[in-house]
């Protein structure tokens, strides 16, 4: 029985990591997509599906951490003594900083009874907007880094994103099924959801699974985050790719851990539900 609640895809706002203005390399007219402006409603589809969700978090050596109000076990206590590296935001643009967190005990309003604080509020040091938190890497270093512009943040079922990135040509395309349920209202159901990044590379073609989702529980993948987070000369990706409505998570995709035959490798994530 088909579900009559409805998803409007929730933009990154939501995350409490909203974009800021603008700033990519791409010259003019470097981008080319075939997404329309207007994005459909995605309401949970009855059909069945193939595909399997990427793993969780837990399976990643790479630690990573977003700020903000999450329950017990989305925070470890051990979080705070570690040094972070945060890709950070202010009005100059976005940098990569070492920076040390801090983190509070506070009452979970969901599970909380008055007294009781078993919840987390994390924030760091660096008073600027604290995009995501990676446990340090020896090939990351602190620098300045510049936001590529996308033409857009979601890709649906048989879009394609075309667009040049310091020389080199990519394509971000998706597949899977897609129907319209009300046209009026621009209601779809999408089901066997794929989204692949493709990159030719000194010569070589390449490619990447980033996203591979049976079906959408009331919401949608959002790309948050595009540039060279790594400092190879090749593009890097931060997604949300929640598998329920009331998830969150961040995941983070770099060009140097991955190998030949891929553009990018998903490297960790942190998962949450919100408090």
């Amino acid at each position: 029985m088909r579900f009559k609640q409805i998803l409007i895809i929730i933009t990154f706002s939501t995350l409490g990591m909203s974009s800021c203005n603008n700033l990519s390399q791409n010259s003019k007219n470097e981008n080319k997509t075939s997404v329309t402006d207007k994005k459909p409603i995605v309401i949970q589809p009855k059909k069945n599906n193939d595909s399997i969700a990427l793993p969780l978090d837990s399976i990643y050596s790479v630690k990573i951490l977003t700020v903000g109000i999450f329950h017990n076990n989305e925070v470890s206590n051990n979080d705070k003594n570690q040094q972070w590296l945060g890709l950070f935001k202010n009005k100059k643009g976005f940098y990569l900083k070492r920076t040390k967190i801090r983190t509070e005990k506070i009452n979970d309003l969901t599970l909380d009874t008055e007294e009781e604080k078993t919840g987390w509020e994390v924030s760091t040091i660096i008073k600027d907007t604290c995009m995501i938190l990676i446990e340090p890497l020896p090939f990351l270093k602190e620098r300045k880094i510049k936001k590529f512009k996308l033409a857009k943040d979601t890709i649906f079922p048989n879009d394609t994103l075309q667009f040049k990135y310091l020389g080199i040509d990519y394509n971000l395309f998706a597949t899977g099924n897609k129907e319209i349920v009300n046209e009026g209202l621009k209601q779809v159901e999408i089901w066997n959801y794929k989204l692949y990044l493709v990159a030719e590379i000194k010569g070589q073609k390449r490619t990447s699974l980033l996203v591979n989702q049976g079906n959408f529980n009331y919401d949608m993948i959002q790309i948050i985050f595009a540039g060279d987070i790594d400092g190879d000369g090749i593009l890097d990706l931060i997604i949300n790719t929640p598998r329920y409505y009331y998830e969150r998570s961040p995941t983070l995709y770099l060009s140097r851990p991955a190998n030949n035959e891929e553009v990018v490798k998903r490297i960790g994530a942190h998962t949450t539900v919100g408090a």
